[in-house]
């Protein structure tokens, strides 16, 4: 299965995430290939855990023990009353999470894939 605008499968409990790791489970699935144009929005850790899931890389089988390695997750206090929140939206352990995804994911920039490219030359039409 080939999806491309990957970067729209960050968010786990959105119905299109859902649809796709669905699909991705099914029998005839032999592969997953998740392309994208366009970065990963704030480039937190925690936005490649779908995208890890989607392909059954090891790190995507459970959310918690993922947030609390690679996302600095833990229970915070919230409010006045003293209620405690789970949140996992920093970083931590960093270089390792790019150690453990590199062979499953790469980073191309555009001046990487296009350097091979003669430079662009506009033209205008003179009417």
């Amino acid at each position: 299965m080939i999806c491309d605008e990957a970067h729209a499968l960050q968010n786990i409990s959105a119905a299109r995430t859902q649809k796709v790791l669905t699909a991705a489970k099914l029998p005839n699935c032999v592969g997953v290939l998740l392309l994208s144009g366009t970065p990963m929005k704030n480039g937190k850790a925690s936005n490649v855990f779908p995208l890890l899931k989607c392909i059954g890389h090891p790190l995507g089988d459970n959310q918690r023990t993922f947030e609390e390695r690679y996302c600095d997750g833990q229970m915070k206090p919230f409010g006045h009353g003293g209620r405690q929140i789970w949140l996992a939206t920093g970083g931590s352990n960093l270089e390792e999470l790019n150690r453990e995804i590199g062979l499953s994911m790469q980073v191309k920039t555009k001046e990487d894939v296009l350097k091979d490219l003669p430079k662009k030359v506009s033209e205008r039409s003179e009417r």
